[in-house]
Order: C-alpha cells, then sequence, then structure tokens
C-alpha cells in the first residue's frame, strides 16, 4: 500500500473517530447526569404561549385565551384543546439525552446555522409570562437515534435529544385548529328542524318525558334516533378547512342540501347548512365565515324522511324477565304455554315438546321489536288481518304479571311497495306493520308451531 493511500486511510479514521468523539462517545459529557435535564424547565400550567414547527415547513403561534388556547399564526383560528395539551406534555417532558460542549463557534456541523430567531432550522419557543425559552433543532446524531439541540442562551453547549420527541414536536396546521363546527352542546338541544332538498320539512322538540315530533304532524318521536343525530353532529370534526371561500355554488350550497337548524332552552339558534360538490362534502355555519370539508356520513346520516323520525317501536323489555310464554291461535282456537326453569324452556298443561331453541330465539326478537311501517291513521285493524290475529303472543314474568302481548295478522303491502305482517300490541295504542322475518319468531299460526317447532324426532 502506498504512503499516500495510508496517509487517506489514517484521514479517514481520525475523522470518523472526532465524530464518533463528539457526536456520541466523549464529547457527551457528563450524560448521566445530563439525562435528566429538562430542557424546558417550566410546568405545563404555567405555559402562555408555544411556537412550534409545522410538517411542510414554516411555523405555528398558539398562545393561551381564557381558559383555552388559540392558533394565533398563520392563520387565527380557536385551537384543538386536545392537540395542545399533547403538545405541552411533548414540551415540558422533553430531556436532554447528552451534552456536548466547547463546541466552537461553528455550529454547522451540527444542523444548527444561523440566528435562533430565523433561518430554516426547526425550532420550538415556549413563554410563560415573562420567561422565555427557545430550543433549536438540528440533524440526526451518527449513532443512537437522537438529534442536536441547541438552547437560547447556551451556544458554548450541545445537547443531543431522542429524535422521537423532539418529531413529536413538529404538528400539521390542520390538526392544531379545533375541528369542531358546531357550538351548541347536545346535551342542550330541545329542538331541531330539518329540511332536506325535495323533501318535507322535519321538526321535533324535546319535552321532559322525550322528543315528540311537530312537523308534518305532531306524535310520539324514535327517541334513539334523534339522540344519535345530534350526538353525531356535536361529535362531527372537521377534515378540512375553507378560510376564504369562493361562491356558495362551488360547495353545493346554493341552495344548500339539507339545512339543520338546532334550538335551546334559552331560544339560541344555530342553522347549519351542507351540500355536496363531486366526491366532497361541504359545510357552513350561519354568520360564520369558513365552509369546512366533511366526511360523507355526516351528510349521508340526516334524517330524509318523516318515517325515520317516527317512533318505531312495537315492543320493548328485558328478555331476562320472562319466564313464561303464551301462544295463542284465536283462528283455530289453540293455546300452548311454556314455562322457563334452570335456564330451558318446558310444556305448561300439553304434550307438544319444543325445541327450547325456538323460544329463547321469540323472547329475544320480541324484547326490542321496531316496525317496518305504519299504517296511516284510522286503519281498520282487519285489513291487517288483527280481527282475529294469526297469532296471539302473551308474555308473564315470574310472578305471574303480564309484561306485554303481541297480535301478528296477515302480511299486505307497506309503503314501501314490500310485503309486511300487521301487528299490534300492549305497549302501544295503534297499529303497525313488522318486517316479515318477525314470523322466524314466532310462528304464524298452530300448523307452523306443529311443523318447525316441534324437536325432530316428534316432528317424524
Amino acid at each position: 500500500m502506498s504512503l499516500r493511500a495510508t496517509g487517506v486511510l489514517v484521514g479517514v479514521a481520525v475523522a470518523l473517530g472526532l465524530w464518533v468523539w463528539f457526536g456520541e462517545i466523549g464529547g457527551e459529557r457528563g450524560s448521566g447526569e445530563s439525562a435528566a435535564v429538562r430542557l424546558f424547565p417550566v410546568e405545563e400550567d404555567a405555559v402562555t404561549a408555544l411556537d412550534v414547527p409545522l410538517k411542510g415547513g414554516g411555523h405555528a403561534r398558539l398562545v393561551r385565551s381564557g381558559t383555552g388556547w388559540r392558533l394565533e399564526s398563520p392563520v387565527d383560528y380557536a385551537a384543538s384543546q386536545d392537540e395542545v395539551a399533547d403538545l405541552l406534555r411533548s414540551v415540558t417532558g422533553l430531556e436532554a439525552a447528552g451534552e456536548i460542549g466547547d463546541v466552537g463557534p461553528d455550529l454547522s456541523p451540527f444542523g444548527l446555522g444561523g440566528e435562533l430567531a430565523g433561518g430554516s432550522e426547526r425550532r420550538v419557543a415556549v413563554e410563560a409570562g415573562a420567561e422565555r425559552f427557545a430550543l433549536r433543532i438540528g440533524k440526526p446524531t451518527p449513532f443512537g437515534g437522537n438529534v442536536y439541540v441547541a438552547l437560547a442562551g447556551k451556544d458554548d453547549v450541545i445537547f443531543t435529544a431522542p429524535q422521537w420527541k423532539t418529531d413529536a414536536l413538529e404538528r400539521e396546521l390542520h390538526a392544531l385548529r379545533d375541528a369542531r363546527m358546531i357550538s351548541t352542546l347536545a346535551a342542550d338541544v330541545t329542538g331541531v328542524r330539518i329540511q332536506v332538498e325535495g323533501e318535507p320539512l322535519l321538526a321535533a322538540r324535546k319535552l321532559d318525558d322525550g322528543w315528540v315530533l311537530t312537523e308534518p304532524f305532531a306524535e310520539p318521536a324514535d327517541q334513539d334516533r334523534l339522540t344519535r343525530l345530534i350526538e353525531d353532529l356535536d361529535l362531527a370534526r372537521a377534515v378540512g378547512f375553507v378560510d376564504e371561500p369562493g361562491p356558495a355554488e362551488d360547495y353545493g350550497l346554493a341552495p344548500p342540501k339539507v339545512v339543520l337548524e338546532l334550538t335551546t332552552a334559552d331560544d339560541a339558534r344555530e342553522r347549519i347548512e351542507m351540500g355536496r360538490a363531486g366526491d366532497a362534502q361541504y359545510l357552513r355555519i350561519d354568520g360564520r365565515e369558513q365552509i369546512w370539508s366533511i366526511a360523507p356520513r355526516i351528510l349521508d346520516g340526516v334524517p330524509r324522511s318523516v318515517f325515520t323520525l317516527r317512533d318505531k317501536q312495537v315492543l320493548k323489555l328485558p328478555e331476562s324477565d320472562a319466564t313464561r310464554v303464551v301462544l295463542v291461535f284465536p283462528r283455530s282456537d289453540e293455546r300452548y304455554a311454556f314455562v322457563r326453569s334452570d335456564g330451558s324452556w318446558a310444556a305448561d298443561g300439553h304434550e307438544l315438546d319444543v325445541d327450547p331453541v325456538h323460544l329463547e330465539d321469540l323472547v329475544y326478537g320480541l324484547s326490542d321489536l321496531d316496525a317496518v311501517d305504519i299504517p296511516p291513521p284510522g286503519e281498520d285493524p282487519a285489513a291487517l288481518g288483527l280481527e282475529p290475529p294469526v297469532v296471539r303472543v302473551e308474555l308473564y314474568a315470574e310472578g305471574g304479571e303480564e309484561l306485554a302481548w303481541l297480535e301478528l295478522g296477515d302480511a299486505s303491502g307497506d309503503a314501501s311497495g314490500g310485503r309486511a305482517i300487521g301487528a299490534r300490541s300492549s305497549q302501544k295504542d295503534r297499529l303497525w306493520r313488522v318486517a316479515p322475518e318477525t314470523g322466524a319468531d314466532v310462528p304464524l299460526g298452530a300448523e307452523a308451531l306443529r311443523n318447525t317447532w316441534l324437536r325432530a324426532e316428534d316432528a317424524q
């Protein structure tokens, strides 16, 4: 090997040794002692402002406002309180992994050239009243998964910090913005008005005993559906922000596809408009400049028809309470009772040996039964096959108290053009149509009971 080649190898080895020394080993003086050094020695609740790097370039400034936080730049907007809380934990919990002293005035080898207030390097600033702490974030170290960082006022010392922790200080701008759109809290809503393009106005009001429809007519409302609608709006979050919107037509808001109005007990109102343009969905709040991009489920989840909001609950009872079932078949003048004992079902007063699974399915199926159609007021029960019914199911508690009864009639056309079974129950003073599948849980006639409910060996 030539003298020149040997010299080159020696030079490379020396350079690498110096890099390792200054970057990872000897240069991190007192690393065991420095490991507990907090780079921002301030408590979370004392922080009054934050400057953090943004993914894609630039920085964001956040300031504490009253009990919450607000974005001050690059856009003036309410901040995501959860995102800021996470940032505060990351900032105040950041500790040095090591320390390199006597580095000299040139910090460019560490990716820390330039002034703290300028340059292109990432920087984090924390204010706590009159105190200010600032940190520049430089290059990754060659080994150990750390990065070089420098504190304002300590230019003669370079620290290292875990790279994953400094990366956590860099955020997306949209993530820092408060993505909540409506200001009315779900618990405060006492009135809802829904106008879907091309459909009749729907309106409901919350009374002491629950929700009732007021438009297009007055009657009990579907409590779960209205509650879910309001909670969905309360939890809805924007997926994008349009700060300087163009014409409303560009967002499908002239006219909007859906207009929702929420009211509270003190008559505060919030008007919400939703639209669709191409494959994108948008939302606008009356009186606010921004337009939000929203997920399709928010627009698609708004009830379109009055049937969706009407009370459709035919029967509701805890299935565990039913210990006696009586099947009455008025058209053949037959009656069969079954009792639950020791976790299973048995015949009571007759010889039919039914499969207990069918009785379990019946009790489960009737514990929460909804209608698929509601006949118009004044409908003749005979038109639904309920005079007399095909079957009457009576459910009793252990002490003999009747829990509820259900009568099923004949299948006939419903409002959607399909087939459904006429029904009425002890819990609601009205007529219904239930899904044909209800006939899989309840035998529609004594012959169906004997053909499908008996144990296999008895049915042969």
